[in-house]
């Protein structure tokens, strides 16, 4: 299928199949906590996250941050990881990796945001810009781990299962992080022309 001046749209409809889906998958976490696993609570984080998912953007458009493409993409990622498949769909009981993946979509997440709203705002080359999203990205991952401490203190919350469970999150944040700076740098490179025309893959073209 092609769109206007031959473009071709495939790779469009993708990234709009996959939004959809990621989305769907936090909405339909909803009524799957309540009525399959008959858990109110856990209900009720998804509705708010679903909730975040859709009117956090706006916040982020109005500090100067489009949140559209892969970007949008990356941002509900960890939203369908956590409240959609994890909690909703009690993969984090079942799978045992379930919540490394959660916490590196996460890390990658706020890599990709961070660098998005600096790269217009921060004079520094490529490598430079990406170690600090990094840092960035790390930093909001252990905001999110004292936030479950203090969860579990004064509100009796289980979220943290030990030292362990709370380092190995930190790492994997770092993980999903690295993964972006990784992907950054590495379209910075001149590739075949090929992997140019793969879709959600921004890269140059050798010889461009």
């Amino acid at each position: 299928m092609r769109g206007v001046g031959g473009r071709t749209t495939f790779g469009t409809m993708g990234a709009r199949a996959i939004r959809a889906l990621l989305l769907a998958s936090v909405a339909a976490a909803v009524p799957a906590s309540l009525l399959w696993r008959g858990r109110s609570g856990v209900a009720a984080s998804c509705a708010v996250a679903l909730v975040g998912a859709v009117g956090l953007p706006r916040l982020f458009r109005r500090a100067g941050l489009q949140i559209s493409g892969l970007l949008e993409i990356l941002w509900l990622l960890p939203f369908a990881a956590c409240w959609g498949l994890g909690e909703g769909w009690a993969l984090f009981e079942r799978i045992g990796w379930w919540d490394h993946l959660a916490h590196a979509s996460g890390g990658l997440m706020a890599f990709a945001l961070f660098r998005a709203w600096a790269r217009p705002r921060l004079s520094a080359g490529p490598a430079a810009l990406a170690a600090v999203s990094v840092l960035v990205a790390l930093a909001i991952g252990a905001a999110w781990e004292i936030g479950e401490f203090a969860s579990d203190t004064w509100l009796g919350t289980a979220t943290q299962a030990g030292n362990t469970d709370t380092m190995l999150d930190l790492v994997w944040d770092g993980a999903g992080a690295c993964i972006g700076a990784l992907a950054v740098l590495g379209s910075t490179a001149r590739w075949p022309a090929f992997m140019t025309r793969l879709p959600l893959l921004p890269l140059r073209r050798r010889g461009a």
